[in-house]
């Protein structure tokens, strides 16, 4: 039997909203500490079109993986900002992320909290947040999803940089971007 009071709850009775923050919605601010012992909040990116990555780093394979490639990816467009928000203890955390090279800001949350303010649990997600903080798309859940995500964010960025498209377009995923053609 579970315990209401302790917050152990079946998941059919829990009132924890669990399907991600919608297109349109204000990214909810966070504000932890990193593996490089800086701070890391969602204000700490300026006015950067950011995507905000969940991830277990020590317990999750398909994550591990979604870094190596990631990792490699960003290199040829490092003008997307990236952070990274694992869970649960230090040491094995910077452990991953020094074996893996990993460029970015990894922030770790101790209990699910900043996971809670986005409304998912799964591993590994990722949203892309705009400059004015709010969420652009639905959240992407998965290696392949996250990285269409990356592809979508590149490829509108250039566009805007060229002038073709407005500031206010949604970041589209590989697959919508070829029906589109």
């Amino acid at each position: 039997m579970t315990d209401p009071k302790k917050g152990n709850l079946p998941i059919s009775q829990s009132r924890i909203r669990r399907d991600g923050l919608a297109d349109g919605e204000t990214a909810p601010s966070f504000d932890l500490a990193t593996l490089d012992g800086s701070r890391m909040s969602l204000s700490s990116f300026g006015s950067s079109p950011l995507i905000l990555i969940f991830t277990d780093l020590v317990n999750c394979s398909p994550c591990k993986n979604l870094l190596t490639t990631l990792r490699e990816v960003h290199k040829l467009a490092p003008y997307i900002e990236i952070a990274i928000i694992s869970n649960g203890a230090f040491e094995p955390n910077a452990k991953v992320a020094v074996e893996y090279e990993l460029p970015f800001q990894v922030g770790l949350q101790s209990h699910w909290e900043v996971s809670t303010a986005y409304a998912m649990f799964r591993v590994p997600c990722a949203y892309f947040i705009n400059a004015d903080e709010k969420i652009c798309g639905n959240v992407a859940v998965g290696v392949e999803q996250i990285l269409n995500l990356f592809v979508g964010v590149a490829i509108n960025s250039l566009l805007e940089a060229v002038g073709e498209m407005s500031p206010s377009m949604r970041p589209v995923s590989t697959a919508e971007g070829l029906k589109a053609s």
